[in-house]
């Protein structure tokens, strides 16, 4: 029956936050992953009793109701508003997985008020909503199409697991006190690199999910940017807001510095590490 419940919030969807289509994008997402996640938890009388409590509840907050005689006059003049149904109890007894309850919520959703909108919802995989911050940055690990670190403004990096059924956060590292600005991934994943706008380098292992090694910018600036040489892993490079690009031995914690100018927002090294590539907020790129 949680297909049921998915066709009544896509009907409804129309008459939430009006002046958000985003918001209303998002909202009806998160509710089809919930009631996949949770659909085959409760028995179908507990179901049928929730989709005509929800129902009811939907009628009193939005203030319609449309029986199905008058959806059928109503739908001919093609109203958005029109294709609210009432459920009675021999609605609810359709058979539970029936394809044509998911197809009236998808033609009931595609009804939104942009093309953007209506193809946005099309392949969603999971909506994971751990961070309470803009997520500023998302990298899966090396050859490996599973994991997926995440990190955020909220000074906390999370790494999720995308394959599992359903999808799983796997933890959420906290070390951080800013906003975390750059990850990358060591060549055999075993190693995660971060980098904050509190000037600190924090190294993490991948399987305790402990902090190994945290290192403070010399001049104390804000880092905007961090990486792995890809062929010797205990070199980490990071730029600063300072202009400055510095090479990091994670074993001894030393530090080499060069001066390229403005904010260092983006690096690269070539395939074999011998150049790296550093990118500004005014435009230039050095190697």
């Amino acid at each position: 029956v949680w297909q049921q419940v998915f066709s009544l919030d896509a009907r409804y969807n129309t008459h939430r936050a009006k002046n958000h289509p985003n918001f209303r994008t998002l909202y009806i997402r998160r509710r089809n992953q919930l009631l996949r996640e949770f659909g085959t938890n409760k028995d179908s009388v507990q179901w049928k009793q929730y989709l005509k409590s929800r129902s009811y509840l939907l009628q009193m907050k939005y203030g319609t109701y449309f029986d199905q005689i008058s959806l059928r006059r109503q739908s001919a003049r093609t109203s958005p508003e029109s294709t609210i149904t009432h459920y009675s109890e021999s609605e609810t007894n359709t058979k539970e997985g029936d394809p044509k309850i998911t197809d009236v919520s998808m033609k009931t959703i595609g009804r939104s008020n942009t093309i953007a909108e209506n193809y946005a919802f099309v392949g969603v995989h999971h909506i994971f909503d751990q961070h309470h911050a803009a997520v500023t940055m998302l990298k899966f690990a090396n050859n490996d199409r599973a994991r997926l670190c995440c990190i955020s403004n909220d000074a906390t990096v999370s790494i999720c697991n995308v394959l599992t059924k359903p999808p799983r956060l796997e933890c959420i590292l906290k070390g951080h006190r800013g906003a975390v600005t750059g990850c990358d991934w060591s060549a055999s994943n075993d190693l995660l690199v971060t980098s904050s706008v509190d000037g600190q380098i924090c190294v993490w292992n991948t399987s305790t999910h402990n902090c190994i090694r945290s290192v403070k910018d010399v001049v104390q600036a804000e880092l905007l940017s961090c990486l792995f040489h890809p062929v010797n892993n205990n070199f980490v490079v990071a730029g600063n807001a300072k202009g400055q690009v510095e090479v990091l031995n994670i074993s001894t914690g030393i530090k080499q510095r060069s001066n390229i100018g403005g904010r260092i927002l983006s690096l690269a090294f070539d395939s074999n590490g011998k150049i790296l590539w550093a990118g500004n907020d005014q435009g230039h790129i050095s190697s």
